[in-house]
């Protein structure tokens, strides 16, 4: 069995483990793969099989990080244990339609996102085959099944295996992802963050804008996977200066190589809709003409534009 597992860099992914504690828990990890006959390798925190699926390491080694070193072999042999029962997603009769509805969850992708420059996405051999439904402009929701700290992509042979109509899973999915997953919120400067350890947790923003001061208008934004970025917008010169520092904001935070759009959205009042339908991009573009120093731009959309009218 040949299995590699490089440790990465612990002080990123494990910042809460001594690099001892980090390596040790690589070993419980790894005894645990072997002893299950499950070949995962890559660099931690994210390994992954042949068939590209994925297993995140990150969320495990913070809630070992809370215990005693003595409990960690029984929490990652839960860990492996539950990814042994749902990591051979070409039976999916192995798990009960009951999990899977449980286990259903919203990830965010860019739409036509090069496949060869996302360090976490370089095993896509299902990736591409993952059922999709539109998101905000330039963005696709992923159907995944949530497990431990991990997430495996659903394509539409298994939804028929588990007789679940696309509907049904991505309604299902939206539910639990806004139940389970989502993070604790704070406020700086009129911006609000979401952010949780979960992959899904980005999510939260389909539901963000009920937790801010009520306006006619709000920006949002997806940085990464495990953040969503929200602000009220008033029609005024103040206004502009949000949409702009949220566009900052955003692609500060854009650390994590995951394919989600590093931009901002414009949402009215009436919100998102159920899956972002109503949002409106605001793209980041090089007004510079050819052979020019490059002048980086804001472009808004109609309904912005027509928002911010009357400033002239």
């Amino acid at each position: 069995m040949v299995m590699t597992i490089r440790p990465g860099s612990p002080s990123t992914w494990a910042p809460r483990l001594t690099k001892s504690d980090a390596k040790h828990f690589l070993r419980l990890v790894e005894g645990q793969l072997i002893a299950r006959r499950l070949v995962f390798s890559g660099t931690a925190p994210l390994l992954a099989d042949q068939l590209g699926h994925e297993m995140f390491l990150g969320n495990l080694a913070a809630e070992c990080a809370q215990t005693r070193r003595s409990a960690w072999p029984a929490a990652i042999a839960d860990f492996i244990g539950t990814i042994a029962v749902m990591s051979d997603i070409d039976d999916p009769s192995a798990i009960s339609p009951d999990v899977v509805r449980r286990s259903l969850r919203l990830r965010l992708y860019r739409s036509n996102c090069p496949t060869d420059t996302h360090t976490y996405d370089s095993l896509r051999t299902l990736t591409d085959l993952i059922v999709r439904r539109p998101a905000m402009p330039d963005t696709e929701w992923c159907l995944y099944l949530r497990r431990p700290g991990a997430g495996q992509g659903v394509i539409a042979e298994h939804l028929e295996q588990w007789d679940i109509d696309t509907d049904e899973a991505f309604t299902l999915a939206r539910a639990n992802t806004l139940a389970d997953e989502r993070g604790l919120i704070c406020e700086r400067r009129g911006l609000y963050v979401e952010s949780g350890d979960s992959m899904f947790a980005h999510a939260g923003v389909l539901a963000i804008i009920d937790r801010l001061p009520r306006a006619d208008g709000y920006v949002v934004a997806v940085p990464n996977r495990h953040e969503a970025l929200a602000a009220p917008v008033t029609p005024d010169e103040c206004g502009l200066h949000v949409v702009v520092g949220m566009l900052h904001e955003s692609l500060a935070r854009h650390g994590d190589p995951s394919p989600i759009h590093p931009f901002a959205w414009f949402v009215s009042a009436g919100g998102l809709g159920t899956f972002g339908e109503n949002a409106e991009l605001i793209r980041l573009v090089n007004d510079a003409p050819d052979g020019a120093e490059p002048q980086v731009g804001v472009r808004f959309g109609p309904r912005l534009n027509q928002y911010f009218a009357h400033l002239g």
